[in-house]
């Protein structure tokens, strides 16, 4: 009869939560905290597959993203990525534990209770990644923009010469700062030393 190994993994930045079962049974065969380096993970799923046939793991996803998933299954084994929604929870289940948390994934993965999620390759990750950056860049940008035309707005400054971030506003907007700021770069009624320690 062929073994198979389930471990369910709670992870962090640092560590990582382990809990291996097998078929029905109640209890773990297996518990440990390991550490979130790729020696530590190697290590540990070296061991478990040298004495399963096949060893089955998951965690949830999360800001770890998916460099787990690839150690893991570089070491032999199969590993899942399942969304947090999609582990079962009881009503009355408010205890959390990182050990607590591995051992429900471990069962919920043996009884089949989870579905996975799309684990990207590493240039589809890449490319993802870009563009979540460059979104960001962008939404920082319009803020930036905003605070600058309100800042101006409250010390009852306007540009009248046509649309805003064109060339000319931008000439208008080095005009401006010069005369707003006194001979020392300071704003008028902010001095630089009352932020200094």
């Amino acid at each position: 009869m062929e073994s198979v190994a389930y471990v369910g993994m709670d992870v962090d930045k640092e560590k990582i939560a382990v809990a291996l079962v097998q078929d029905y049974e109640d209890q773990p065969r297996m518990q440990r905290v390991i550490r979130n380096r790729t020696e530590a993970i190697e290590k540990f799923f070296g061991e478990v597959t040298g004495r399963y046939d096949q060893v089955l793991a998951c965690y949830e996803a999360g800001a770890c993203g998916f460099e787990l998933h690839r150690r893991v299954t570089a070491a032999g084994a199969g590993c899942m990525v399942a969304p947090p929604a999609s582990m079962p929870k009881k009503a009355n289940d408010r205890v959390k534990t990182d050990r607590r948390d591995a051992r429900k994934l471990a069962g919920a993965l043996r009884n089949g209770d989870l579905s996975p999620v799309y684990v990207p390759s590493r240039q589809d990750e890449a490319g993802r990644d870009f563009l979540r950056l460059y979104e960001d860049v962008k939404s920082d940008l319009k803020k930036a923009k905003q605070r600058l035309l309100h800042f101006l707005l409250r010390h009852e400054i306007r540009y009248e010469g046509g649309q805003n971030w064109t060339g000319k506003h931008w000439q208008w907007f080095e005009f401006v700062g010069v005369r707003l700021c006194d001979s020392r770069g300071n704003l008028p009624g902010v001095s630089v030393g009352d932020y200094s320690s």
